[in-house]
């Protein structure tokens, strides 16, 4: 769950929730609020954790003085206990949402709730159409270019931005951790292929065993395994 405080402009503080799984991208809940550090605000976003069952929250720290995380502490506390970790970029904003949702939209890999499309499209009833549309978090999604000051309001869409953000660094880390695990098997091959013993390791590979194992248990059942035409 990634939280972005409304701080001190006209922006409200949104948040968005988003899942990981097989690769994909799930975006599950996106809201707002209009009140600032007030206690329907901050009940509501401990809720929203809740409903969710989020195991992460994530809350730019705007000014670096923790002020949301120690308002917000007490009703986690109370409502739903959930780690909480501040983040913070100097990067400008718009060119880092497109940094970080460009990718996983190029490659279909974002996929949204029903409910969050459904959601998004309900003005609140005190809003003019002009602003109800400016806090749409899919016209943000259309709308925003490398420009700054590109939108009006980029509440939603800059929280939706750090949750993905997040998994996009994840799964990296994932990724380089697979390359190397796959670079280690290749070398247990080459190496298995070089002591004449290859059919031993792919046999314990599609078992499941250590090599030493199969090695030990052909030299007890007595054969000699052999190659080329001998």
């Amino acid at each position: 769950m990634m939280i972005d405080p409304s701080g001190k402009g006209l922006d409200r503080t949104a948040y968005s929730i988003v899942a990981h799984l097989n690769g994909n991208l799930f975006v599950l809940e996106v809201g707002s609020f209009r009140e600032g550090y007030t206690e329907p605000v901050l009940k509501g976003l401990a809720e929203a954790a809740k409903r969710r069952k989020v195991k992460l929250i994530l809350l730019e720290d705007q000014f670096g003085q923790g002020m949301m995380e120690s308002l917000l502490q007490p009703y986690l506390r109370k409502i739903y206990p959930c780690t909480i970790e501040p983040t913070r970029s100097n990067v400008q904003k718009e060119r880092r949402i497109i940094n970080a949702l460009e990718p996983v939209m190029n490659q279909h890999r974002l996929i949204f709730n029903r409910s969050v499309i459904e959601d998004d499209s309900k003005p609140e009833d005190e809003d003019s159409v002009e602003t109800a549309l400016a806090h749409q978090l899919f016209h943000q999604m259309t709308h925003l270019t490398v420009d700054r000051q590109s939108l009006q309001h980029d509440d939603k869409l800059d929280s939706l931005a750090g949750a993905v953000q997040y998994w996009n660094e994840s799964l990296a880390i994932d990724e380089d951790r697979a390359i190397k695990e796959r670079e280690a098997e290749l070398w247990e091959l080459e190496m298995a292929a070089y002591k004449g013993d290859i059919e031993g390791l792919l046999d314990a590979q599609v078992l499941g065993v250590p090599l030493e194992k199969i090695q030990r248990q052909t030299a007890k059942s007595g054969w000699i395994k052999t190659h080329g035409n001998h």
